[in-house]
C-alpha cells in the first residue's frame, strides 16, 4: 500500500478498535475511506497471521451488498484497510433517529444483508460481527455490510477483553461458550439480533461482558418480538426466533433460506422496490414511496392537517353569508361529516373524516358562498331555487330515517362552459405489461436473454422485463449451454437457480498391468481398463501407483470431447 496514494479529508467515526476516516485516492482522484486498526490489537504474530490471508480473501468479495476492498497494508506497525467510500448512514444511526424501525423496513433490510452474507459464506468467509453499525443504507437505498475480512482481528479484542469489553456481546454466537466452533450460522444469529433491535428497540440477550453474555445466551430464550409490538406479524416473529436459536441446527441451513422466507412475506413489488422504499425511508421524513409501495407491515394513523382550515372555511362562509339558512345547513352538514370519527354519507356509504374535504373543496365552498350572494342579490325571483355556484351543484338526498335529516351530498359538476374551455388531452402511450426476472448460476456465465448478452457474473435481476416468452441462455467454456423458453407474467418474479454441468472428454491409460490409477485424489480403477475415462474437461492431477515401482503423479489438461492418451511406464524401485 502507498500511504502517499491517500490524502485524509477528515474522521468519520472512531471507537476502541479502529479510527475511520474520509479520504481522496490521489491517482483516482476518488473518494474513498480508511481505517485505521488499533496497533495494541495487532501486535501479536499469530493475529498478524490470520489477518493478512483473512483481507485478501475479503477483498476478492465482489456484490452489490458488500462494501469492496480497495488496498490493506502495514504502515509503520499500523495495519490500515482502504475500502469504497459509502455516502450513507449506518444502521445504527436510522435506529437512533427512529426509535424501532417499521416492519416492512426491516425485512428489506434483513433481506439484502442475507443476500452479502449468502455471497460471502458461499465463498468461504465469515463476518462473525455482524451489528448495526457494520451496516449501511446508501443515500440511494442500497444495503451494504461493512468490516469483512476482520474476523482474526476481532478475535484478538475479544480474549484482550473478556472481563472488561464494550464489544457487542449481545451478538456474540453461543458457540464457543459451548465449545462448539463457530461458522456460517454465527453471522445468521448475528443478523436475528440485529431484526430483534430493529422491530423492538432492545437487544434479544443481556449481558455485562464477553464472559456473562456467552454464559447467558445458550440458557436465554428472548420473547417474540410481537410480544414487545403486537403491530409485528406472526410470519416476522418465526423469522427473528428461527434466527435467535441458541442451537446452530435450528437455525436457517443459511442466508439464502433466511432470505427466501423473507421474499414469502414480502410481494415482488415490495422486494422489487427495496431502494426506492429504504431511500424514502432513511433520507425523507414523510417519504412517498414508503407508504405506496410498502404492501406489509404496521399501518401507521396520520394527523389531517385540512380539519382546521375546514374549519376555518365553514366559520368564515357563515359569517360571509349573514347565516344565510339554506347555505348555512349544507355547510355545516359537510363540516360534521369531516369531523366525526365515523362519518356517513347518505345511503350508509362511509367517508374517511376531514381528509376528504381537502384545499380545492375549500376554495369551492368559498367560491359558493360568494356566488350565492350574488345570485340573491341580482334575482326578482325569490322562489327560484339556490345553487352553490355554476361549477357546484346541491342535491339534497333524503336518508336513512335513523340517519340525520339536514344530511346532503354535495356534487361537483364542471358546466358546460368549463367543458368547453378543457382541451383534449393527447391520447396515452400505449402501457407494457412488465414481469420481473432473477437469475443466479454457478459458475458464473455469460447470461443471454433473446440472443444478447446481459451480464457475466453470477446473477442477473431482479431484472424489469417485458411481460412475454422470453429464451434464456448460460454459456461457459467447457461447460454445457442452459437453453430454456420461459413465460414472464405480468408484475410477477420468474427465478431460476442454475448449475451448469461441465463438459467431458476422456483419458486412455497405456501403462504395465495393475498399475491403480487416481484422479484428484479418487480412485478410477486398475489397468488394464475396458474403455478410456470419462472425465470433465479441464485441469486433472492423475497418479499412478503399483507396488514395488516409483509412482508417477503429474497434472493433465483433458480438453471436451477429446480422448488424452497417456502412455507411461513405470520405473522399477
Amino acid at each position: 500500500m502507498d500511504r502517499h496514494n491517500y490524502r485524509v479529508l477528515g474522521t468519520i467515526a472512531k471507537n476502541g478498535t479502529s479510527v475511520l476516516y474520509k479520504a481522496v485516492q490521489i491517482s483516482l482522484d476518488r473518494k474513498v475511506a480508511v481505517k485505521k486498526l488499533n496497533p495494541n490489537l495487532t501486535s501479536s504474530p499469530e493475529v498478524a497471521r490470520g489477518l493478512d490471508p483473512d483481507l485478501k480473501a475479503a477483498a476478492g468479495l465482489k456484490h452489490d451488498n458488500i462494501v469492496k476492498i480497495i488496498d490493506s497494508g502495514k504502515v509503520k506497525g499500523t495495519y490500515f484497510i482502504i475500502t469504497e467510500y459509502v455516502d450513507g448512514l449506518s444502521l445504527r444511526e436510522l435506529m437512533l433517529r427512529k426509535g424501532s424501525v417499521d416492519e416492512t423496513i426491516s425485512l428489506l433490510i434483513a433481506h439484502r444483508v442475507c443476500k452479502g452474507l449468502e455471497y460471502a459464506h458461499r465463498n468461504g468467509i465469515i463476518h462473525r460481527n455482524i451489528k448495526p453499525s457494520n451496516i449501511m443504507v446508501t443515500r440511494d437505498g442500497n444495503i451494504k455490510i461493512t468490516d469483512f475480512g476482520l474476523a482474526e482481528f476481532r478475535k484478538a479484542g475479544i480474549d484482550r477483553t473478556r472481563s472488561k469489553t464494550k464489544l457487542e456481546i449481545s451478538r456474540i454466537s453461543p458457540e464457543p461458550a459451548i465449545n462448539e466452533k463457530p461458522d456460517h450460522r454465527n453471522d445468521i444469529l448475528s443478523l436475528g439480533t440485529v431484526c430483534y433491535e430493529m422491530l423492538t428497540g432492545e437487544k434479544p440477550f443481556s449481558g455485562n461482558n464477553y464472559t456473562s453474555a456467552s454464559e447467558n445466551i445458550p440458557a436465554s430464550k428472548p420473547l417474540k418480538p410481537s410480544k414487545k409490538s403486537s403491530d409485528i406479524s406472526r410470519g416476522t416473529d418465526s423469522i427473528v426466533m428461527k434466527a435467535l436459536s441458541c442451537d446452530p441446527g435450528n437455525r436457517f441451513k443459511s442466508a439464502g433460506e433466511m432470505a427466501e422466507k423473507i421474499e414469502s412475506l414480502l410481494s415482488d413489488k415490495t422486494v422489487l422496490s427495496s431502494k426506492v422504499i429504504l431511500k424514502e425511508y432513511a433520507f425523507k421524513e414523510r417519504g412517498a414511496a414508503v407508504r405506496e409501495n410498502t404492501e406489509s407491515g404496521p399501518k401507521k394513523k396520520k394527523r389531517n392537517k385540512a380539519l382546521p382550515l375546514t374549519l376555518a372555511a365553514a366559520i368564515a362562509g357563515l359569517v360571509l353569508i349573514g347565516f344565510n339558512p339554506g347555505i348555512a345547513t349544507k355547510i355545516n352538514t359537510t363540516v360534521k361529516r369531516a369531523v366525526s370519527k365515523n362519518p356517513t354519507l347518505p345511503g350508509g356509504e362511509k367517508i374517511s373524516g376531514a381528509s376528504n374535504i381537502d384545499a380545492g373543496t375549500q376554495i369551492k365552498i368559498f367560491d359558493a358562498i360568494k356566488d350565492n350572494k350574488k345570485a340573491k342579490t341580482d334575482s326578482t325571483d325569490s322562489t327560484k331555487p339556490e345553487t352553490l355556484s355554476t361549477s357546484v351543484e346541491t342535491k339534497a338526498v333524503k336518508t336513512d330515517p335513523s340517519a340525520n335529516t339536514d344530511a346532503v351530498k354535495i356534487e361537483r359538476k364542471k358546466t358546460p362552459e368549463k367543458i368547453a374551455e378543457t382541451k383534449e388531452a393527447p391520447p396515452a402511450a400505449p402501457v407494457i405489461p412488465t414481469g420481473y426476472i432473477d437469475i443466479h448460476t454457478r459458475p458464473e456465465a455469460a447470461i443471454f436473454i433473446d440472443g444478447k448478452q446481459e451480464i457475466f457474473g453470477s446473477q442477473l435481476g431482479p431484472k424489469s422485463i417485458s411481460a412475454r416468452r422470453h429464451t434464456i441462455l448460460i454459456r461457459r467454456a467447457d461447460y454445457e449451454d442452459y437453453y430454456e423458453t420461459i413465460t414472464v407474467k405480468e408484475d410477477e418474479l420468474s427465478k431460476r437457480r442454475i448449475t451448469l454441468k461441465r463438459l467431458k472428454g476422456k483419458i486412455e491409460f497405456s501403462t504395465q498391468e495393475g498399475v491403480k490409477i487416481f484422479i484428484a485424489g479418487k480412485y478410477m480403477g486398475t489397468t488394464p481398463l475396458s474403455s478410456p475415462l470419462a472425465v470433465e474437461s479441464g485441469e486433472h492431477k492423475v497418479k499412478l501407483v503399483k507396488k514395488g515401482y516409483m509412482n508417477w503423479e503429474n497434472m493433465v489438461q483433458v480438453q471436451t470431447g477429446k480422448t488424452l492418451r497417456l502412455k507411461i511406464s513405470l520405473i522399477l524401485r
